[in-house]
C-alpha cells in the first residue's frame, strides 16, 4: 500500500474489502511433502474448510500455493516486528499446512495486530466512522453552502438581466450608501432568507460570489445557454442573416446580428445572437467579424439563404460590399436564388429592355451602328472589308448567281435570323404571364427590411392561384398581409433598439462582451423560463477552476 498516494489508500483498501478475500473454493488444492520422511502423514494440503472458519480474512493464492491475511496486508506496518505471523501471512505467505495452530496465533488476542487491522477494515467499511467520511461530510456541507450562495447570485442576475438594469454602483465601498443593484439585492436576499443568510455567514472572502468578475461570468453563462438553445433549434438548417449598425451612447460603431429561420413547428423565428464591436467599416473587416461570430456559434456561411443590411446607415456602402463577399462563399443554388430574389423586378425590366433593344437592331439605325463598329474593328486589325453593294457569291456554289448583294445576305439571312432566334427564346422564357408572376413574387423579398413589399401585388399573385385561395381566403388575406408586415418590421426595430435600454448614459463603459451577453438575455426573454439554475450552475463550474468546483 505504501506505493500508493496517501490520499488514495483508503479508497483502494475499500475496493479490496468490497471484493473480499480471494477464496477459490472449487480449486483442487495440491498436496506437498512436509518434512524429510516421505509417508502418508507427510503429504498435506490447504484445507478448504478454513475458508468457512476464517471467512473474513484468509485468502489463498493458486500460483504460490500459500495462504495470506487480507486485513493484515491492507494495514501492515511494512516493518518486520514481533507480530505473530506478520511475515508468513502478509509477505512470504503461509504454507505449513500441518501447523494449524499458526492460524490461531496469527489471530491472537483482542489487541493483536491482526484484530486491530480487522477493526480498521470494519471502520473503513462503515462510512460514518471513517476519517474520510468525516472529511466528506464536512466537504458536503461546504458544497451545499456554496450552491446556496451561487443560486442566490444566479437569481439576482436573472432579475437584473430581465429588467435591463445595471449591476454595479458608482461607489461599492463599505461606507457607500448605495453599493449597486447587484450587491444591494444580494443583501436584501440575505436579510429575507434565513437559509441564504446561514450560507453567507462565515463564508470565505474569495467565495462570496460578489465580485464583478463573478457577475460577468454568470451573465455569460446565461447568454451561452440561450445561444446554445437557438443553435440546437437551427441545427444544420438554413437561415437569413440580418445586420444593422447600432452605435451606442459611447459612439462606438457596432453591428447587431439577427438570424431569421423557420423552426421545427414551421414558425418564422427571429433571434438576436449578439453585438460585434466594429473597429473598421471596411467590407473585409465586417466580413471577418461575421466569420468570427459564426465560428463561435458553430454556424457556416453556407447556411445563409438571404441577407439584410441597414441601407440608411453610415455603413451601408460597406454592407453592400460585405453582402457581396458573403455571397461568394455560398453554394451555387443559394447564390442564384439570392440574385433572383433581390433584383427580380430589375431583372424583368432588363428583359423587357433587351427585347426592345433587339427590335431596334432590326432598324436601319441599328444596322448602321453595327456596321460602323465592324468597319472600325476591321480597319484596326488590317482586315479586308467586303463591299456590301457587290453581288453575294455563295462559297459552296460560286458559279451560281444568288440574285442578292452582300448587304442583304449578312443583314437578312444572318443578322436578322439570329435576332429572330433570340427573340423567340426570350418570349418563350419570359412571356407576359411569367413576367407578371415574377414581378408579383418580388413583393415577398425581405431585402432591405421588406422594402419591396407591395400588398396589391401579393393580392394579384393570390388571384393567379384560384385553387389555393378561395373567395373567403381573399377577403381575409389583405388584412393578414397588413398584420404580417407590421409584425415583422416592429420585431426588427425592437431588437435593434434594445441597446438604448441596456447601455445607457450611466453604463457607457460597459465592455463589448458583457454588453452582448446582457442584450441576448434582455432581447430573448422568451427563452428565460427554459434556462434553469441547475444548467447555469453546471456551466459556471465548467468555465474555470473555481473554488467549490472540485466538490461538485
Amino acid at each position: 500500500m505504501a506505493d500508493y498516494h496517501p490520499n488514495q489508500r483508503d479508497e483502494i483498501r475499500r475496493k479490496y474489502l468490497t471484493w473480499g478475500p480471494h477464496q477459490p473454493r472449487g480449486f483442487k488444492f495440491p498436496y506437498r511433502t512436509i518434512g524429510k520422511k516421505k509417508n502418508k502423514n507427510s503429504e498435506r494440503r490447504f484445507n478448504p474448510d478454513w475458508f468457512d472458519q476464517y471467512a473474513n480474512w484468509i485468502e489463498y493464492s493458486e500460483k504460490e500455493d500459500r495462504a495470506y491475511c487480507l486485513c493484515c496486508y491492507l494495514f501492515r506496518d511494512n516493518v518486520k516486528d514481533m507480530h505473530h505471523g506478520h511475515d508468513a501471512f502478509v509477505i512470504k505467505g503461509w504454507n505449513t499446512w500441518n501447523k494449524t495452530k499458526r492460524l490461531v496465533t496469527h489471530v491472537g488476542d483482542r489487541n493483536s495486530f491482526h484484530n486491530r487491522a480487522l477493526k480498521d477494515c470494519d471502520d473503513l467499511l462503515k462510512k460514518d466512522q471513517s476519517i474520510h467520511a468525516a472529511l466528506h461530510r464536512q466537504s458536503q456541507i461546504e458544497k451545499n453552502k456554496h450552491l446556496i450562495r451561487l443560486n442566490a447570485a444566479i437569481d439576482v442576475c436573472r432579475y437584473l438581466l430581465h429588467q435591463g438594469q445595471s449591476f454595479r454602483g458608482h461607489d461599492e465601498s463599505k461606507d457607500s450608501e448605495n453599493n449597486g443593484n447587484y450587491k444591494e439585492m444580494m443583501d436584501y436576499t440575505i436579510k429575507q432568507n434565513d437559509v441564504v443568510a446561514k450560507a453567507f455567514k462565515n463564508a470565505p472572502d474569495n467565495n462570496q460570489l460578489l465580485s464583478p468578475k463573478i457577475q460577468k461570468d454568470i451573465v455569460e453563462c446565461f447568454a451561452k445557454e440561450m445561444l446554445s438553445s437557438m443553435m440546437d433549434e437551427i441545427g444544420s438548417g438554413v437561415f437569413r442573416l440580418l445586420v444593422d449598425e447600432c452605435r451606442d451612447v459611447s459612439d462606438k460603431d457596432q453591428m447587431a446580428v439577427v438570424l431569421r429561420y423557420v423552426d421545427k413547428c414551421g414558425l418564422v423565428q427571429e433571434k438576436f445572437v449578439g453585438v460585434v464591436h466594429v473597429e473598421e467599416i471596411t467590407a473585409s473587416y465586417l466580413k471577418s467579424c461575421i466569420d468570427f461570430l459564426f465560428s463561435e456559434l458553430g454556424l457556416s456561411l453556407k447556411q445563409i439563404r438571404g441577407q439584410g443590411y441597414d441601407g440608411a446607415s453610415n455603413m451601408s456602402g460597406e454592407f453592400n460590399g460585405l453582402q457581396a463577399k458573403v455571397m461568394t462563399l455560398t453554394n451555387g443554388l443559394s447564390k442564384t436564388l439570392q440574385i433572383k430574389d433581390k433584383d427580380i423586378v430589375n431583372a424583368i425590366s432588363d428583359v423587357e429592355s433587351t427585347k426592345r433593344e433587339l427590335e431596334n437592331l432590326r432598324t436601319n439605325e441599328g444596322w448602321s451602328s453595327l456596321m460602323e463598329k465592324v468597319t472600325f474593328f476591321c480597319e484596326k486589325h488590317d482586315i479586308s472589308i467586303l463591299d456590301m453593294g457587290n453581288d453575294y457569291v455563295n462559297p459552296k456554289k460560286p458559279r451560281q448567281k444568288t440574285g442578292i448583294n452582300n448587304e442583304h445576305h449578312y443583314r437578312v439571312d444572318c443578322f436578322f435570323a439570329i435576332l429572330d432566334l433570340l427573340g423567340k427564346e426570350f418570349n418563350d422564357r419570359f412571356n407576359v404571364v411569367n413576367s407578371e408572376l415574377l414581378v408579383c413574387m418580388s413583393a415577398l423579398s425581405p431585402s432591405e427590411l421588406f422594402a419591396q413589399f407591395d400588398k396589391e401585388k401579393l393580392l394579384k399573385l393570390a388571384n393567379l392561384y384560384p385553387d389555393d385561395f378561395n373567395r373567403k381566403d381573399m377577403m381575409t388575406l389583405e388584412h393578414e398581409l397588413s398584420l404580417y408586415i407590421d409584425n415583422i418590421l416592429n420585431d426588427t426595430r425592437e431588437i435593434f433598439s434594445a441597446m438604448k435600454i441596456v447601455k445607457n448614459a450611466l453604463r457607457n463603459k460597459i465592455g463589448d462582451d458583457y454588453l452582448s451577453h446582457s442584450l441576448i438575455y434582455y432581447v430573448e426573454k422568451g427563452l428565460m423560463d427554459t434556462i434553469t439554475n441547475e444548467v447555469i450552475v453546471d456551466r459556471f463550474h465548467k468555465m474555470k477552476n473555481r473554488r467549490g468546483r472540485n466538490e461538485m
